[in-house]
C-alpha cells in the first residue's frame, strides 16, 4: 500500500532525525539560526543602502556580525567538547547514570 507523497516524505524526514545526539540537534540549530540570522541581516542593510536608512544599515550590520561570531565561537566549542570526550559528545554513551 503507497502513501500520499506528502506522508511518505514526512515519514522519510522523521526517520532520519530519529538518532540524531544532543549534540547534532544543536549543530543543526546553530548551523540553521546562522545562516537565517545574517541572510536576514544582510537584506535589511541592502535595504538601508537603498533607502538611505543610516541607523538601519548599522544595526543590520553590528547584529549579523554579532550573530555570525556567536554561533560560530558556539559552533567550535560544541566541536572542541566532542573531539575531548567522543563517547560522551560525539554519540550515544551506552553509561548511562
Amino acid at each position: 500500500m503507497e502513501c500520499e507523497p506528502r506522508i511518505c516524505h514526512a515519514r522519510a524526514v522523521i526517520g532520519q532525525h530519529r538518532g540524531r545526539s544532543w549534540i547534532a540537534w544543536a549543530h543543526l540549530y546553530l548551523r540553521t539560526f546562522r545562516v537565517l540570522a545574517v541572510a536576514i541581516c544582510l537584506t535589511a542593510a541592502a535595504y538601508a543602502l537603498a533607502a538611505h536608512v543610516a541607523w538601519l544599515l548599522v544595526a543590520s550590520v553590528c547584529i549579523g556580525l554579532g550573530e555570525l561570531l556567536e554561533c560560530s565561537y558556539y559552533l567550535a566549542v560544541l566541536d572542541w567538547g566532542a573531539r575531548q570526550r567522543p563517547d560522551t559528545f560525539g554519540r550515544q554513551s551506552s553509561n548511562r547514570l
